[in-house]
């Protein structure tokens, strides 16, 4: 057998490094040969954004309790911790964002409860206009040209108790 190296000092001997670079080259064919397409999901963020307007997705059904979120990127002043403006930066435009806490949401069901068992008139309300929500983006397609803003807020329940 010839080693690729022929010389090491110490614990590192020419054969245990030439052993080495030998695994790694079965290692390297073996994923050649078992090659894995890239993800085509590859989020981008934190995008600290403000929420600016919601719209919800249905008024009955599985998406009744889902909105879409127009959100508009935030950066706070150099001086001080405080926001000064919305950037132009990033803006959704449209109300096409969405929150994940709301996704496994039903007709009967919202955030694990029975909207049976809700009092009075209470209902799940929208994050409210002018929220901050750290957002990511989600590309749909490999050429990122489709992509999703997404964020995670749990929602607030509002209405009259009887």
């Amino acid at each position: 057998m010839s080693h690729k190296f022929s010389k090491g000092l110490g614990a590192l001997t020419a054969a245990r490094l030439s052993n080495w670079s030998e695994a790694v080259d079965r290692v390297d064919f073996q994923a050649d040969v078992w090659s894995f397409p890239a993800p085509i999901v590859q989020p981008y963020g934190p995008i600290f954004c403000k929420v600016i307007s919601s719209t919800r997705m249905a008024t009955t059904g599985a998406n009744k309790w889902k909105w879409l979120y127009r959100l508009q990127e935030i950066k706070f002043d150099d001086s001080t911790p405080t926001i000064t403006s919305v950037t132009d930066y990033f803006d959704t435009e449209t109300d096409r964002a969405v929150n994940l806490a709301e996704q496994s949401n039903t007709e009967t069901v919202v955030s694990g409860i029975s909207v049976g068992d809700l009092p009075g008139n209470f209902e799940l309300q929208p994050i409210p206009n002018g929220s901050f929500v750290m957002t990511w983006v989600l590309a749909l397609s490999d050429d990122d040209e489709d992509s999703i803003p997404i964020f995670e807020r749990p929602g607030e329940f509002d209405g009259d108790c009887t």
